[in-house]
């Protein structure tokens, strides 16, 4: 998001084709991110990459809210 990377919607959508057997709007992923991003224990996922972290401070701003914001600023190409 800081450096203005757009996601490449049309190769995220055959990774999906591919992976599940399905096609998804642009709308549905949003959707069905936002609806995983509320329902994951971002303490649990904070824990997991504590030791990939160089400075944990840095996690202090990650949650639910904070990650739902992301989503919404999440650009297509």
């Amino acid at each position: 998001m800081r450096n203005g990377v757009k996601l490449n919607f049309n190769h995220l959508q055959e990774r999906i084709k591919q992976f599940d057997g399905i096609e998804m709007s642009k709308k549905q992923f949003l959707d069905k991110l936002k609806e995983r991003l509320t329902t994951t224990d971002i303490e649990m996922v904070k824990r997991d990459v504590l030791p990939f972290i160089k400075n944990s401070d840095e996690l202090e701003i990650w949650s639910s809210d904070y990650f739902l914001q992301l989503a919404d600023m999440v650009k297509f190409e």
